[in-house]
């Protein structure tokens, strides 16, 4: 079989879109994520602000033992100029991006967002979801950037809690 045809075959798995070979543990940790925001989401129902679903989000994850930092600061450079900062607002076991949303329906832009920061900060995995759905399952959306993929122009000097947070180290990517 030609090296294209297998890596055609490949590209996909059980015919979701996913890359063949997208690492398990982040399909794991993906997992209990959105359980623990099932969990946030029964308790809580479907009619709050942002930030409450957040904090609520924030305890179940680290009750179950995940690190979970917020307002993490990335710091990125475009052709060598230092660019302004942007905040992510949630990184689980600094491998997944989470986009918290409580609103009506989602926008293009809150795709974005989460896509953006994924791509920009070098991140897997990031999940979008939008807590005032009568139903959860309806408001989420996983977005994937695997293979690792950013633009060449565009360098990551580093990610650092924003100064709120309980954790302050600084990350070489």
């Amino acid at each position: 079989m030609s090296t294209e045809v297998t890596e055609a075959t490949q590209r996909t798995q059980s015919g979701r879109g996913l890359p063949a070979q997208f690492p398990p543990s982040l399909n794991a940790l993906s997992h209990k994520i959105i359980g623990a925001a099932f969990e946030v989401h029964t308790q809580l129902g479907p009619a709050l602000r942002e930030k409450i679903y957040e904090e609520a989000l924030v305890s179940e994850l680290r009750s179950a033992g995940l690190g979970v930092e917020q307002q993490l600061l990335v710091r990125a450079a475009y052709r060598g100029r230092a660019l302004p900062i942007q905040t992510i607002d949630l990184v689980v076991e600094r491998s997944i991006v989470l986009g918290v949303r409580s609103v009506r329906a989602l926008t293009d832009t809150d795709h974005a967002q989460v896509l953006g920061h994924i791509t920009f900060a070098r991140f897997p995995l990031g999940l979008l979801m939008n807590f005032a759905c009568p139903h959860l399952r309806d408001g989420i959306y996983r977005k994937i950037n695997f293979p690792m993929h950013t633009s060449p122009l565009v360098g990551v000097l580093g990610l650092q809690a924003s100064p709120s947070s309980s954790a302050s180290s600084v990350l070489p990517l």
